[in-house]
């Protein structure tokens, strides 16, 4: 055994899995365990620092991942030979979302990705998983073959969901997502920052009442609950209050299953359309209304028009918007913009990084607010005068 494997000594305050790992990759990156190097097995290793089987081979895991160990079945762990440049990515889609609108955030950073990974000279090889929806949560073979052959060198998600995720982080390969806000690897847009914006054009375009349809489950009614979306609604109803905005509960309109982030493209747009019926059904109209999917925006627009509301002098209208997607809006609308070509090189920097050997932390994002370009306090007209 390599001595310095040996010297390591446990300190009380830290998780043993930790110390193991960053012990390894110090060796590893320090030149220490030399490339091409084999390591005990996880049993001698274990016996070696007196700790258990799992807490070894868990501490090892990210390394292989990271691309700083590699595994070969029946055979033993290795220090790799680390190539010197990146030059194949895998992108990840579900089969199923692919017949849908093509307006998705999925689908607009499915285009960036490639864009932006082939401007650096990085081949894209997009894998569309059309297995059925029950075995998306076991590993697909195909996928599996290609990281082992090395065919791929880092993966990215262009959307997550969890069984899908769980199997991924068991790849010997660097990866990155969208989304997925409590995984270090991953690129999300911030969700106080994305409320705030939406609150400030709300202002800054003199409302003083505004209402959500949004695909995030109900806002909590305990402060101690953290539901999916708790972020959110907190910035939301922190800077309304600043401001002085009105929002009541029932102008927030929001998903009524645990699913709705991961549905496909029409179930958005159905959303979007039957929350401002709802919406509008109550005895009192808030000024604005916030729409925060630029899908569900064009089903709010179709109920817009279908109930003849006359924006922006009975309603003002402020929708998220992505950088590369048209969409057409026949009414003026304020945007909050999501940059997809900034999120695509978030995404592809964060596989980099875990390539060269560094250690990721989850990326922020801040959406952009579009203000005035012609229209009255902040608001875009799309297609018509």
């Amino acid at each position: 055994m390599n001595h310095r494997l040996e010297q390591l000594e446990f300190k009380s305050h830290s998780p043993v899995q930790g110390q193991i790992r960053k012990h390894v990759r110090r060796l590893v990156e320090s030149g220490d365990l030399t490339p091409g190097e084999r390591l005990p097995s996880t049993h001698v290793l274990a016996r070696t620092w007196s700790t258990d089987l799992r807490t070894v081979h868990l501490a090892l895991v990210p390394l292989v991942r990271e691309g700083l160990l590699m595994r070969v079945p029946r055979v033993g762990t290795f220090v790799r030979r680390r190539e010197q440049q990146l030059t194949r990515v895998g992108i990840y889609m579900i089969g199923d979302r692919m017949s849908y609108l093509g307006g998705s955030m999925s689908n607009a950073l499915l285009k960036e990705l490639q864009k932006e990974l082939a401007r650096q000279g990085i081949h894209p090889d997009v894998w569309i998983d059309s297995r059925p929806q029950a075995m998306l949560g076991t590993p697909w073979p195909e996928l599996e073959q290609a990281v082992r052959e090395r065919r791929i060198q880092g993966l990215i998600l262009a959307e997550v969901s969890q069984p899908t995720l769980d199997w991924v982080k068991r790849l010997a390969i660097p990866f990155s997502m969208f989304g997925a806000e409590k995984e270090s690897v991953s690129v999300h847009i911030d969700s106080t920052s994305m409320a705030e914006a939406y609150v400030q054009c709300v202002h800054e375009i003199g409302c003083r009442s505004v209402g959500i349809i949004t695909g995030l489950w109900a806002p909590p009614v305990n402060p101690t609950d953290k539901p999916y979306g708790w972020e959110f609604y907190r910035a939301f109803f922190h800077k309304a209050d600043r401001f002085g905005i009105e929002v009541r509960t029932p102008w927030i309109q929001h998903s009524r299953g645990d699913d709705i982030p991961f549905m496909p493209t029409l179930a958005f747009e159905r959303h979007g359309y039957e929350s401002f019926h709802r919406l509008w059904d109550e005895s009192e109209h808030p000024e604005a209304v916030v729409v925060t999917d630029n899908v569900m925006a064009q089903g709010a627009v179709m109920a817009i028009l279908e109930r003849q509301v006359r924006v922006p002098r009975d309603l003002k209208l402020v929708a998220l918007k992505l950088s590369n997607v048209e969409a057409f809006l026949p009414i003026p609308v304020g945007h909050v913009v999501i940059d997809v070509a900034e999120t695509a090189r978030a995404i592809i920097r964060q596989v980099q990084r875990q390539f060269q050997g560094e250690i990721c932390e989850c990326m922020r994002l801040a959406p952009h607010l579009v203000r005035s370009t012609g229209m009255e306090s902040g608001f875009v007209r799309n297609n018509r005068d």
